[in-house]
C-alpha cells in the first residue's frame, strides 16, 4: 500500500501531498495550486536553494501539462550538459505511460 506523505510545495509553498516513485528517487507531488508533478530529490534539494522567483515558470508548466503527460523536473544529465552547459536544472513534459507512477 503507498504511503502518502505532507510537505509544502517545493514550487509554490503550498500545503502539498506527495508519494516516492523510482526506488525513492522522485517525489510524485499533488498540489493545489500546480497540479500533478514528478521531481527528483536532488532537483529539490537544489530548488530550495533557490528564490521564489526562480520557481515561477515551474509553477506555471505543471498545470499546462498536455494531457496524458506530466511535468518532471530533475538535475541535467552529463549528456544534457554536454548539449547544455549553461543548463541549472531540467524540466519538461514527459508522456505518463514513460513514468514511474506506481507509489510505494
Amino acid at each position: 500500500m503507498a504511503t502518502y506523505y505532507t510537505q509544502d510545495c517545493p514550487l509554490c509553498t503550498s500545503a502539498a501531498e506527495y508519494c516516492y516513485v523510482d526506488a525513492r528517487n522522485r517525489k510524485y507531488f499533488k498540489c493545489p495550486n500546480c497540479t500533478y508533478f514528478q521531481i527528483s530529490r536532488r532537483a529539490e534539494e537544489f530548488l530550495s536553494e533557490k528564490p521564489p522567483v526562480f520557481k515561477d515558470g515551474l509553477v506555471n508548466m505543471a498545470p499546462r501539462a498536455p494531457q496524458e503527460s506530466l511535468l518532471t523536473i530533475r538535475m541535467p544529465s552529463a549528456t544534457d550538459l554536454k548539449d547544455e552547459p549553461e543548463v541549472s536544472i531540467k524540466a519538461g513534459y514527459v508522456s505518463k505511460a514513460e513514468l514511474p507512477l506506481n507509489c510505494e
